[in-house]
């Protein structure tokens, strides 16, 4: 083989894995996970389009929670079921929950079932939003 011939196999290996890797779907492309901090996500609240959601359990979400959020308990068995009955899958949605962990599988749960909008996840959840006031 001469080193020509190499050098053309190479580009050539390059140029279809980039072709490649700009057509094949990414991982997290659709819908974007957005962590975000306390200021942030109290601007993204704000907007008229954001469905808040409260990712923790009825008795935390009654002892105090973020203004008009929805409560969609991620640890029972129904979370995705009530999800897709009470949002709309191709808006946006704004959640938390204490501390931010919960939030965070909420956010994994409901990308992986097809909501289609960005999810802006709390970091640090109510605890820190609380803490901000």
């Amino acid at each position: 083989m001469n080193s020509n011939y190499i050098f053309i196999s190479l580009v050539a290996l390059v140029i279809i894995g980039a072709i490649l890797g700009c057509t094949l779907p990414q991982k997290g492309n659709s819908p974007q996970i957005v962590n975000t901090d306390v200021p942030t996500f109290k601007k993204i609240i704000e907007r008229p389009d954001i469905q808040l959601v409260d990712a923790r359990t009825p008795k935390e979400y009654n002892e105090g929670h973020i203004g008009n959020a929805i409560n969609i308990d991620v640890l029972a068995e129904d979370f995705i079921p009530k999800a897709t009955q009470l949002l709309k899958k191709e808006k946006p949605i704004a959640i938390y929950c204490r501390s931010g962990k919960r939030s965070t599988i909420a956010a994994e749960k409901l990308a992986a079932a097809g909501f289609s909008g960005p999810i802006y996840n709390l970091t640090g959840g109510y605890l820190a939003y609380t803490a901000q006031e």
